[in-house]
């Protein structure tokens, strides 16, 4: 099954190496925190657990393992990469609520697998971590959203170092390009694209979800967000759209910026008709008796 394009997010960014601090942060960030607002403990039972797979169990030693991993010799050596891998919030809440972090960790590991596997190259070490958010109230563009839930925000945050193991040494790094058409065609170039991120997210998502709820249910899902897709666009146009109120306000304030007088009073003071000397007077005085045709005598030929 072809998941909807939108049933899963999977994005993916790097960090240079002499961002030290910025990494750092990152890193902390992901432990400690669900969003800006909400802060965890950083000792006792609040504190979130990594996923350790090659890279670290702890944001220090993630760092100081993916430094170690860097690049090398390029002008600017990448230190990291990161993910995050998000299903849309219906398919997460139709997992039982016991099972969505175990079902998240599932998707995440199969995707990152699956995305260097179709490259033919070897996975890098990695460290993931599962975050609940809550959901913002509002668009990136300040106004409310149009669908308000209560539901928790399910994703994980990826780490993955900046290179992996080669054939003809030690370490290689690989480049991450938007699609295949982007690759340049290098013998013996490491690269993955994001649409085959994109891919691997979706296709693995499908078997999972399949497996936890049924082919049925998914198919359900799948078609309940392309009707959301379809409302949600619908409204994003109609929201584009200036209504008669806004066109006169702008058009009110233009003149006013320009000096023009408003439109009614232009309209009011062209009611107040001013012959025109060259004006047939019937066309202006409907009372006025129309003048008399000429006779056949008079009409010369």
């Amino acid at each position: 099954m072809i998941l909807h394009k939108r049933a899963v997010i999977a994005n993916a960014k790097f960090i240079y190496k002499a961002d030290q601090e910025q990494l750092m942060g990152k890193l902390k960030y992901f432990q400690y925190r669900d969003d800006k607002q909400t802060h965890l403990l950083q000792c006792g039972a609040g504190e979130r657990s990594w996923i350790d797979r090659g890279l670290g169990d702890t944001y220090s030693d993630i760092a100081q393992t993916a430094t170690a991993l860097a690049t090398v010799g390029l002008a600017k050596d990448v230190a990291a990469r990161t993910l995050v891998i998000a299903p849309q919030m219906d398919f997460m809440a139709a997992i039982p609520e016991d099972d969505r972090e175990a079902a998240l960790a599932g998707l995440t590991e199969a995707t990152i697998e699956h995305w260097f596997a179709q490259a033919n190259l070897p996975t890098p070490e990695y460290s993931f971590i599962i975050h609940r958010g809550d959901v913002s109230e509002s668009r990136v563009d300040g106004q409310d959203k149009d669908l308000q839930r209560g539901d928790s925000y399910y994703h994980s945050h990826v780490v993955l170092a900046a290179t992996i193991p080669g054939l003809e040494q030690d370490r290689e790094g690989y480049k991450v390009y938007s699609d295949e058409g982007r690759v340049p065609k290098t013998p013996g170039l490491n690269a993955v694209t994001l649409t085959g991120l994109h891919e691997s997210a979706r296709e693995n998502m499908a078997l999972i979800w399949e497996r936890e709820l049924g082919r049925e249910r998914v198919q359900s899902l799948n078609q309940e967000l392309e009707h959301l897709t379809q409302a949600l666009e619908q409204k994003d146009i109609a929201r584009a759209i200036p209504d008669k109120a806004m066109i006169e306000n702008t058009t009110h304030d233009l003149r006013h910026l320009f000096g023009l007088k408003p439109e009614r009073e232009r309209n009011h003071e062209g009611s107040q008709h001013v012959p025109d000397h060259n004006e047939r007077p019937n066309a202006t005085d409907p009372n006025r008796e129309p003048p008399a045709l000429p006779g056949r005598d008079e009409i010369a030929f």
